[in-house]
């Protein structure tokens, strides 16, 4: 290879000629050949990723990974980056540089680097070093920056922060929500490599797997998108309980490929992210919403909008405490100021209790009935369930309650600290089930099986459950029906009970509480969150209808009238009904003062709003009062209540016929459902309450016991 380096000179037109032949190195010694007039170059097998591609005074953050793969007599050398900007006058250092390095290519024949700029640049020097640190080569890499046009749209992002999935929805201006999405096909991208990934080259297939692993896919939206299992993936040997901080898009990232690809060597998952003060969890926590805020400030700057006008919406759940929902606050506003480079404030960080965010949604839609009548909402999350009564036409909440008896209720563990997935008798036979279908096309499901003995190897019922739920989505599986783990549940008339019972348990509750209350029945009931599939396995919504409507109208001892009683419910999108409502409430003034007015309504201790129902006698129960025997046996003795109601109810409504219940299963179910109920009692009191050391005896429960 020949190289020419023109220089021009101040004669017109006339340059000075350097020129110098290169050949390929063939062993280490890089040195200057003077006898014969040659250097050599070496091909360096390595990967680098630019996010976002975007250049503008705006962006003064950016990400990029450095992806390793020397080997052979560059198994000993290492690759490391160094930034420039104004030409080669200034070099990024100090606190603009944070450099973490994940994989280490010693133990997995690859290695990965992770830069965190804060700052922009105009080039990346890639220095290769031998084993002693001198350095052995060097080249250039000159990103090609497309022109940034600024503009003036003003985005509003929501962020519903699950136990199990997070969703995340945008709204442009005044137009409806959708779920974020980022591609790479425009000049201006998600990320820029310096491969072509379309050339399925051996090395950049490698590159592809690992970029998506550690870092980021290419596109956000179809098959990598939101809503995304709230899990977080790190390096196995990331010690997060002692390093200083846990870092977005280095340390650790959002594995948008988890349930559907291999997490790769090496890389650990660490799932049920919630707020804590335990210091480990609180960094893996910011972490991950550092990364959402920088996937929606890439948005604002890739649709050409103003960052100074971005606004965002997260939730609050009803049980947790007034000090941990201001922790929050505190670290939503940290995480504001740091991505988006703006002071937040009560008009662009707004917070909203998340029981009522689908009401404002199903309030905007043409099946809302509420106008004339009471209405409940019901959303069914992973780990607990909100309910908010709204009394007819009214712009507050009458009632806000939340509890834990949500679909890890049936699809967990239950009160065990030991896993039981790989015994629980339902995901036996499911596990099989799924197991034979993999097998048999091993080339074509081979990444699923893969995914799947990862997931089997945890044991955790809540895990597996999740991704068998998963898999009819997979690109991989095209929607095919017989991967539908709803409709097998749906079709498992042995099982059935278990799924109509939680459904009843639900509708009876609110039904009791809002008695309770004193108000009138309500006209619909209206679900959402993702534990609200479980409303297809239970029936149809006709079926739903007739039996929810039967509860409300034993519980009151009144028939409805004519207009009778319907179920509402999102059946293909119930998690994302969550963000949308919000998105939809804070469109206009009016919207955001109401949602300003229930916030400071619910700072109130002693506001009614917030309504626990014991379901017994005394109306508000102590951490003291469930060391009396007898509250407890009034607890058992409601829960007694309500299971000979069920029992009665599955007769009358025929569940045998219309829900297609196996009977042997329903005869069994009646003679099981009261027993050992006081054991129960207290064996899920203590399992709930085993760390609750900061608790006084006269505090109110803020959960329901029954």
């Amino acid at each position: 290879m020949r190289a020419i380096l023109r220089i021009p000179i101040q004669k017109q037109g006339k340059y000075i000629t350097l020129e110098r032949n290169y050949v390929a190195a063939q062993t280490n010694d890089l040195r200057y050949d003077q006898a014969n007039n040659r250097g050599h170059f070496l091909t360096v097998p390595f990967a680098l990723s630019v996010f976002p591609f975007v250049r503008t005074p705006q962006a003064n953050q950016y990400s990029v990974q450095l992806i390793d793969r020397a080997l052979g007599m560059l198994q000993n050398y290492g690759l490391s980056l160094s930034f420039f900007k104004n030409g080669y006058q200034q070099q990024l250092s100090g606190d603009d540089v944070v450099l973490r390095e994940r994989s280490l290519k010693s133990e997995k024949r690859v290695g990965s680097q992770y830069y965190k700029l804060a700052d922009d640049f105009d080039y990346i020097a890639v220095t290769l070093t031998d084993e002693r640190g001198n350095r052995a080569a060097e080249g250039m890499v000159c990103p090609r920056w497309p022109a940034h046009i600024p503009g003036h749209d003003a985005f509003t992002f929501s962020v519903d922060f699950g136990t199990t999935n997070t969703h995340l929805e945008c709204m442009k201006g005044g137009e409806m929500p959708e779920p974020l999405s980022l591609n790479s096909a425009a000049t201006q991208r998600l990320l820029a490599t310096l491969y072509n990934g379309t050339l399925c080259k051996p090395e950049h297939i490698a590159f592809d797997a690992i970029l998506k692993q550690e870092f980021l896919p290419k596109n956000i939206g179809e098959d990598y998108g939101f809503p995304q299992r709230t899990v977080i993936s790190e390096a196995e040997r990331l010690d997060a309980e002692h390093v200083d901080a846990i870092f977005a898009l280095a340390d650790a990232n959002i594995p948008f490929i988890y349930e559907k690809e291999s997490i790769g060597y090496g890389n650990r998952i660490v799932p049920n992210l919630k707020w804590s003060t335990e210091m480990a969890t609180s960094k893996r926590v910011k972490a991950y919403l550092t990364e959402l805020a920088q996937l929606m400030r890439t948005k604002v700057l890739l649709e050409n909008g103003d960052i100074t006008k971005t606004r965002l919406v997260w939730f609050y759940p009803l049980a947790m405490k007034v000090g941990n929902i201001r922790k929050m606050s505190e670290m939503w506003e940290k995480t504001f100021r740091e991505v988006f480079g703006i002071a937040a404030d009560e008009n662009n960080l707004i917070q909203m209790p998340e029981s009522v965010a689908p009401y404002y949604f199903y309030k905007s839609s043409s099946q809302f009935r509420g106008s004339a009548s009471n209405v409940a909402s019901i959303d069914i999350g992973g780990g607990s369930s909100d309910v908010v009564v709204f009394e007819s036409n009214a712009q507050q909440p009458t009632i806000l309650t939340s509890f834990r008896f949500a679909a890890n209720v049936l699809f967990g563990d239950g009160f065990s600290e030991v896993p039981h997935g790989d015994s629980n008798p339902m995901l036996v036979k499911y596990v099989d089930y799924f197991k034979r279908l993999f097998d048999s096309d091993e080339d074509k499901y081979g990444p699923l099986i893969e995914v799947f003995g990862r997931i089997m190897e945890t044991r955790k019922s809540e895990d597996i459950n999740a991704f068998l739920f998963s898999v009819q989505n997979n690109k991989v599986v095209g929607g095919n029906d017989v991967f539908s783990y709803n409709q097998r549940l749906n079709e498992d008339g042995q099982r059935k009970i278990i799924f109509i019972y939680f459904y009843v348990t639900l509708i009876y509750y609110v039904a009791q509480m809002m008695r309770q209350r004193g108000l009138e029945k309500p006209r619909s009931v209206m679900f959402s969150g993702t534990g609200s599939k479980v409303l297809d396995i239970v029936g149809t919504k006709r079926d739903l209808d007739l039996i929810s409507q039967a509860v409300f109208e034993r519980v009151y001892g009144e028939k409805y009238d004519q207009d009778g009683f319907t179920v509402v419910m999102e059946r293909k999108e119930p998690k994302q009904i969550t963000c949308r409502g919000a998105l939809m409430q804070v469109r206009d003034d009016s919207g955001c003062v109401s949602v300003e007015r229930l916030n400071k309504l619910l700072d109130d201790f002693s506001t009614p709003l917030k309504y626990n129902y014991s379901m017994i006698a005394t109306q508000k129960l102590t951490y003291d009062d469930m060391a009396s025997a007898e509250v407890r046996q009034q607890i058992v003795a409601a829960v007694r209540e309500y299971n000979d109601f069920f029992c009665q109810l599955c007769d009358e409504m025929h569940v045998v016929d219309r829900f297609l219940v196996d009977n042997k299963s329903l005869l069994r179910f009646k003679e099981l459902v009261n027993k050992d109920l006081d054991h129960h009692l207290l064996n899920g009191w203590n399992f709930v309450n085993k760390n609750a050391d900061d608790k006084n005896g006269r505090d109110p429960i803020e959960d329901t016991v029954f």
